[in-house]
């Protein structure tokens, strides 16, 4: 009996010991990057209130290095950071930089936060944040707030670089609840790429519109591209929009295999050149989905090129463009078309239209979807095997504006 009990009292202290010693029971310490009453950036150990600021907008010629200074100072101490941003316009003329320095092994979480949409406004003329990270091991949020580029040529406005590759069970990047427009709707003030992100894992992308100039005697779409993802694993695109602008989303790889799990769900590709271009030399890995979006682009739909294993259902392709493709696939393997509907509303008959075009694909499958749009209903380009099509629906006509739809359901290209 004494033995047992020695040994539950060895335990015991065991237990407690391990406790303590447990890196999972530490939290890194958290400091704030705020504005002072007097208008310099502080670092806090708590928070204050945001609204302390007596200026309505905030206009200091070094306010991104007051910033970009007090982030550098807490990553260096290896505490996590959060700038809170106030209810106030900032005028930014120079973007925030953080650049890390150190290949620290612990985490670190940035968290930018704003006082919410259109509450807090930032005038970026050269971007708002450039970022550059040694480290994997990084968590950035970047919230409720507007992003209103200040002249035509305002660089990027989000740009974030990690180191590609490796492998992470965690999100890296979580951009949400973000506006990005003009100053009005005949603003030709646009970034060059609204948000560009190399190398993050899961990134998400949720809740943020992206706008570009219309109305009236105004270029559209505008030169810009709103999303441009690089080398990310598993990026997912959800309830978000694009309007006005050359491209709605990039997703690019040159590594083989590329990186899998792309989601693209529930948003708007609106009045864009080219609204989703997802590219890879040869990706091996397993892509994704790409489901309940509206695509309505002037050029190309969806531009699918070297991908594996992808759904494209319950979306709407649609389009003014006076050439057009909706969708064209071009050196992929095992893909599933359904669901979909392509359409085109205009009364003036286009050069050339083509919903679907597939080339040098393997095992495409093509069902249930339906065909409004003139010209050819589906392409069949040269080099594809096992391409599958079956149950579509193809409109004879337009009811409303009595164009001819389909001339052409389904054209098969002959080698010469």
């Amino acid at each position: 009996m004494s033995g047992s009990m020695n040994r539950i009292i060895i335990y015991s202290i065991l237990l407690i010991i391990l406790a303590f010693l447990n890196p999972l029971t530490l939290e890194a310490k958290t400091i704030y990057c705020e504005f002072g009453k007097n208008q310099q950036i502080e670092i806090k150990d708590n928070t204050i209130p945001l609204d302390s600021l007596d200026l309505q907008t905030i206009n200091i010629s070094n306010i991104s290095i007051q910033i970009s200074n007090c982030m550098k100072k807490v990553l260096d101490s290896e505490s996590n950071v959060i700038l809170k941003l106030p209810a106030k316009s900032i005028n930014l003329r120079n973007p925030i930089v953080i650049q890390q320095t150190k290949d620290s092994l612990s985490w670190k979480a940035i968290k930018i936060i704003g006082s919410g949409i259109e509450q807090t406004k930032i005038y970026a003329s050269n971007g708002f944040i450039r970022a550059n990270f040694l480290t994997r091991d990084i968590l950035i949020e970047i919230s409720d707030f507007t992003i209103i580029p200040a002249q035509i040529n305002s660089g990027n406005g989000i740009q974030i670089w990690i180191p590609p590759g490796g492998n992470r069970h965690n999100r890296s990047i979580i951009l949400k609840n973000l506006l990005i427009r003009g100053e009005n709707a005949n603003d030709k003030n646009v970034f060059e790429t609204s948000i560009n992100v190399t190398g993050a894992w899961r990134i998400l992308i949720s809740n943020v519109f992206i706008t570009g100039p219309f109305g009236p005697n105004v270029e559209q779409p505008s030169p810009g591209k709103c999303f441009v993802l690089s080398e990310c694993y598993s990026p997912e695109v959800a309830n978000s929009a694009c309007w006005s602008m050359d491209t709605g989303l990039e997703v690019l790889s040159e590594t083989n295999p590329g990186p899998e799990g792309i989601q693209v769900i529930s948003s708007k590709f609106v009045d864009v050149n080219i609204g989703i271009k997802i590219e890879n030399s040869r990706a091996i890995e397993p892509e994704g989905v790409i489901s309940n979006n509206h695509i309505n682009a002037k050029k190309i739909g969806l531009y699918l090129k070297g991908k594996k294993y992808i759904m494209i259902n319950n979306n709407l392709f649609y389009t003014t463009g006076k050439e057009f493709i909706h969708m064209l696939l071009d050196g992929n393997e095992k893909v599933i078309i359904t669901n979909n509907i392509f359409h085109y509303p205009n009364r003036d008959k286009p050069k050339s239209g083509i919903s679907i075009k597939v080339q040098n694909s393997d095992d495409i499958f093509i069902n249930n979807n339906i065909f409004s749009s003139p010209g050819i209903g589906i392409y069949q380009g040269l080099n594809n095997k096992n391409l599958i099509i079956k149950d579509n629906n193809f409109s004879s006509i337009n009811p409303i504006t009595k164009m001819i739809l389909n001339e052409i359901e389904i054209y098969k290209e002959v080698a010469k």
